[in-house]
């Protein structure tokens, strides 16, 4: 249950991204986005435009816990952690949020194989105080 501050979950479902090594491009010894980047980027876009009720899903400079659950097109082992900034990043150029810096908690799930591939993004305010810090860590933070 949320509390009245607190917004229920949003979520939605995005095509699969590209990796790390295929997001980024180097031109005129600049990095810029790659032409597969652009592209993902577009599809994001797309998709969360298409979403009902536009000003209910924009968390904006909202504190933010993320998880994600991937299907991967292909059996081929793959590193999860590699195709999490196309999608990170694509949400904040679609208008979710202000800047990825603003997720507090993430979590990445591997689900099933499924051609096409693609994620299930869920989005929550972060209640920072749920956080529970050790009590180790906290003498040694001091």
């Amino acid at each position: 249950m949320t509390s009245p501050t607190q917004r229920s979950p949003w979520s939605i479902v995005l095509p699969w991204p590209p990796s790390n090594n295929h997001y980024y491009a180097v031109a005129h010894g600049r990095k810029i986005l790659s032409k597969q980047g652009r592209r993902y980027a577009g599809d994001v876009f797309a998709a969360v435009h298409e979403q009902p009720e536009p000003d209910t899903w924009l968390f904006k400079s909202a504190r933010l816990c993320v998880r994600i659950t991937t299907w991967q097109p292909t059996r081929q082992n793959c590193d999860l952690d590699n195709f999490l900034k196309a999608p990170l990043d694509s949400l904040g150029k679609a208008g979710i949020y202000d800047d990825d810096s603003q997720i507090d908690r993430l979590g990445i799930i591997r689900g099933p194989v499924l051609k096409p591939g693609g994620l299930w993004i869920e989005l929550y305010e972060s209640c920072y105080d749920a956080i529970e810090i050790p009590a180790a860590v906290r003498r040694e933070a001091l």
